[in-house]
């Protein structure tokens, strides 16, 4: 039994006895073996890729390409696009970021640890895309942890960010935080002036109050 390399572009399967499609064709079900994509070595149709040519990757989709998509990198010894971090939006490895995107992921690049964090006003919640702080945040770890006020809004001890501080507490307008009024304090305008003390406390010509 024989096969045509020439015309057919079939060998010989000496184990089936059957004509096979020679390197970089496949089998269609017809006499003559069709070309594969010219980045595969071996494939299963033109879209599916089992073996990538020298310099060339595996994609996400089956096919081989020279140059990995945003969001993989090459992987040389298995010829492979693998995933980058969640945050990157290139990367050089597994484990470093090359770059990020602000317009979409609301990620810039920290140069100290090579990853992509979120920009300010937003937080990184594992996922690519930044998530933006509450209106009333500046600054915030998640939807519910602020650690600075937007204006007009000051930082409650519960991390939140409201327009008016609780009783016992005053709003520092250069900190934008609810802060502790002095000892037996029930309001004050500062921590060295109290305008009402607590039940049995009294307040002196220094505006603190006494009991």
């Amino acid at each position: 039994m024989t096969c045509n390399l020439t015309s057919d572009f079939r060998v010989l399967n000496v184990s089936t006895q059957r004509c096979q499609a020679m390197q970089g064709y496949f089998d269609n079900l017809i006499t003559v073996a069709v070309p594969c994509n010219s980045s595969c070595v071996y494939c299963m149709n033109l879209t599916f890729c089992t073996q990538c040519q020298d310099g060339y990757f595996f994609t996400k989709d089956n096919l081989c390409s020279a140059q990995c998509e945003v969001r993989y990198f090459a992987e040389v010894p298995t010829k492979t696009c693998k995933s980058c971090l969640f945050d990157c939006y290139t990367c050089k490895n597994s484990q470093a970021c090359l770059s990020c995107n602000q317009t979409t992921d609301f990620r810039i690049l920290n140069a100290n640890t090579s990853r992509c964090v979120p920009l300010p006003g937003y937080y990184d919640n594992s996922t690519t895309v930044s998530v933006q702080c509450p209106v009333v945040c500046n600054e915030c770890s998640s939807a519910k942890v602020c650690s600075a006020c937007s204006n007009s809004n000051y930082l409650r001890f519960d991390n939140y960010c409201y327009a008016r501080c609780l009783t016992g507490t005053f709003a520092d307008n250069f900190a934008r935080k609810c802060l502790s009024c002095p000892s037996k304090c029930l309001s004050c305008l500062s921590a060295a002036v109290c305008t009402e003390c607590v039940v049995g406390a009294f307040l002196r010509i220094d505006k603190l109050c006494y009991s």
